[in-house]
């Protein structure tokens, strides 16, 4: 689908990945959306699920720190996937300013609501698949809410 869209796209493939060759696949675009799909860098925010847009990507060389290691050691991927589109697990915890929510395959309590709430305000939110049945919350919450007081 990328390349339908991006014209200049590159794939990048992982030199140690067996258990999931289409996983070792990286195509990627320097305007795609990527999301992080694993910590790298805590400390400047290179965390599990950040997502943003590569700006340029190169190849770097590693040089060891130590001469007798008793193992070899190769990486050759980046932990990103594509990020045009999300399931609302992925996403919680999120803050966006602009989605498109597809309410179609909403299936639990409660995960209209996250997935509705990813977005700062609702000039941003565009709903697709409306189907009111599918916004609810457990019982539990439904009698928890009616024993709050208004304000």
């Amino acid at each position: 689908m990328i390349a339908k869209v991006c014209e200049e796209t590159e794939t990048l493939m992982a030199q140690d990945y067996d258990r999931n060759p289409k996983a070792a696949q990286l195509l990627i675009e320097s305007r795609a959306r990527v999301m992080l799909i694993r910590n790298v860098d805590i400390t400047i925010g290179l965390v599990n699920g950040v997502i943003g847009t590569p700006t340029e990507h190169k190849p770097i060389d590693i040089t060891p720190i130590a001469e007798n290691l008793k193992k070899n050691a190769v990486r050759h991927q980046f932990p990103i996937q594509l990020a045009w589109a999300c399931t609302t697990y992925m996403v919680q915890g999120l803050t966006t300013d602009k989605a498109v929510v597809s309410m179609k395959n909403v299936f639990a309590a409660g995960m209209a609501y996250v997935a509705l709430s990813r977005v700062k305000s609702l000039d941003g939110l565009l709903i697709r698949d409306l189907n009111e049945d599918k916004i609810y919350c457990t019982k539990q919450i439904s009698t928890a809410l009616h024993r709050m007081s208004k304000y």
